[in-house]
C-alpha cells in the first residue's frame, strides 16, 4: 500500500493527522493501543498490510493475509460523549464504509450492528474498544477492516465472505480507498461532535440489512427470538418476540432466520 499517497492526499482536520504504517503487525488495535499510551494525538491512524492476530468482535480471528485487504484502527478522543452513547462511534465507522464501498458501485448493507454485507457475506466489519473515566468515554480505538481485493477466501469463509474484487471483477487502489474511508468517517465523527447523534442513527438504518428481519439472539442464559423492529437512541437493537420489545445490547450476536 503506498502510505505516501494516502499521507499526501489526505487533507482532513483531525483523522489522518498522524498515519503509522506497518508490513506486518499483530493487530493494528494493539498498536493503536500501545500509541494512546505513549501520548499520541486525536485522529492517530494505524494501517497494516498484514496482521497475524487480527482480531473482530468477541476476539474472534479476522482473516488478515498480506497485500490484498484494509486493515486500520483510529484513535479517538471524544469531548463529553457518555458511555451509554459509544455504540454511536461503531455505528459510524460501519456508515463510513458503506458510503465509500458505493463509491466503487457496491451496494453494501449493516448487519447488527457492525458487519458490512454485500449479497448475504460479509465485506467488511468494525471493532470498537473504549475506555472510561466516569460516566464518560476517554478514549477509543476504532478498528476497521474491508476485503478489497482478495480473490479467494479459506474452506471455512468461502461460503461468509466476499471483496470488493469478487464483486466488481477489477482490482483497486487500496490507498485512494483508505483516503476516502478516512474522509467519510471525519465527516461523520464531527458531525457527532455538534450533536449530531441522530444523524448517526438515521443513517445506519438507511443502511441497514437487519431492521425488518426475523433474528434469534443467544443471550447466554436465554435466547430471544423475533422481529427486529428498530434501535434506540443508545443504540440497542429493539426485538419483537411473544413477550413484547427486548432490547439487545451491542456486545450480543445474532443471526438471521
Amino acid at each position: 500500500m503506498n502510505i505516501l499517497e494516502i499521507r499526501n492526499k489526505l487533507s482532513t482536520n483531525v483523522i489522518g493527522r498522524r498515519i503509522e504504517y506497518y508490513k506486518l503487525t499483530s493487530s493494528t488495535m494493539d498498536e493503536a493501543e500501545n500509541l494512546i499510551k505513549t501520548g499520541c494525538p486525536e485522529g492517530t491512524v494505524v494501517i497494516a498490510d498484514e496482521q497475524y492476530r487480527g482480531r473482530g468482535r468477541r476476539r474472534k480471528e479476522w482473516f488478515s493475509p498480506r497485500g490484498n485487504n484494509i486493515y486500520l484502527s483510529v484513535v479517538l478522543f471524544p469531548e463529553h460523549l457518555s458511555i451509554k452513547y459509544g455504540s454511536l462511534i461503531m455505528f459510524m465507522g460501519s456508515i463510513a464504509m458503506v458510503k465509500t464501498l458505493s463509491e466503487y458501485g457496491i451496494c453494501a448493507k449493516i448487519k447488527w450492528p457492525n458487519d458490512c454485507m454485500v449479497d448475504g457475506k460479509k465485506i467488511g466489519g468494525v471493532l470498537m474498544e473504549t475506555t472510561g473515566e466516569g460516566e464518560f468515554i476517554k478514549n477509543i480505538v476504532l478498528g476497521m477492516g474491508i476485503n478489497v481485493n482478495q480473490d479467494s477466501f479459506p474452506l471455512s469463509l468461502k461460503d461468509s465472505a466476499i471483496s470488493v474484487l469478487m464483486k466488481t471483477k477489477y482490482k483497486v487502489d487500496r490507498a485512494e480507498m483508505v483516503v476516502r474511508l478516512l474522509y467519510c468517517l471525519e465527516e461523520l465523527y464531527l458531525s457527532l461532535e455538534k450533536r449530531g447523534r441522530e444523524k448517526i442513527l438515521d443513517l445506519w438504518k438507511k443502511y441497514s440489512d437487519t431492521i425488518g428481519k426475523r433474528v434469534v439472539v443467544d443471550m447466554g442464559d436465554r435466547t430471544v427470538e423475533g422481529k427486529a423492529k428498530d434501535i434506540d437512541k443508545y443504540g440497542f437493537l429493539l426485538v419483537e418476540t411473544g413477550r413484547g420489545l427486548e432490547k439487545i445490547a451491542c456486545r450480543e450476536t445474532l443471526r438471521y432466520i
